[in-house]
């Protein structure tokens, strides 16, 4: 029997890296390894970040021109995790990394790539950069 079109997508994500947000407003970063019927979601060497809220308009400098800049956001290791179906509010996929490219050097890039106040910059990473 085939395969459908969902298996094989889910088999596509297989030991890829995926970032998965959470209702708590936290990230978790791993590869991914499994999901169930609940949509729960198993990663393995995942790190967790905490997105800081976005800052009130009451603790903004009185100048519109002053920009606020929150510390960077830090990686919690968490090594193997499992992420309930229930409070997980988005999933992205990291993009295809050139071969040359080891899995702590594209870790490094995503985090630089973290932006504070909530939100991350999300781009595909492409060979030759």
């Amino acid at each position: 029997m085939d395969p459908s079109p969902a298996q094989s997508y889910l088999r596509s994500l297989l030991n890829r890296i995926l970032h998965v947000y959470t209702t708590d407003a936290r990230m978790f970063v791993g590869e991914f390894k499994c999901t169930d019927n609940e949509s729960n979601i198993i990663l393995s060497s995942a790190h967790e970040y905490r997105i800081p809220p976005p800052p009130s308009p009451s603790t903004l400098p009185a100048t519109a021109s002053t920009t606020v800049l929150s510390p960077p956001l830090q990686p919690r290791y968490v090594g193997l995790i499992v992420v309930p179906g229930l409070y997980v509010t988005k999933i992205e996929v990291e993009g295809a990394l050139d071969a040359g490219v080891d899995r702590a050097e594209a870790m490094r890039r995503k985090e630089r790539a973290l932006v504070p106040g909530g939100g991350v910059r999300v781009e595909e990473e492409k060979g030759g950069e």
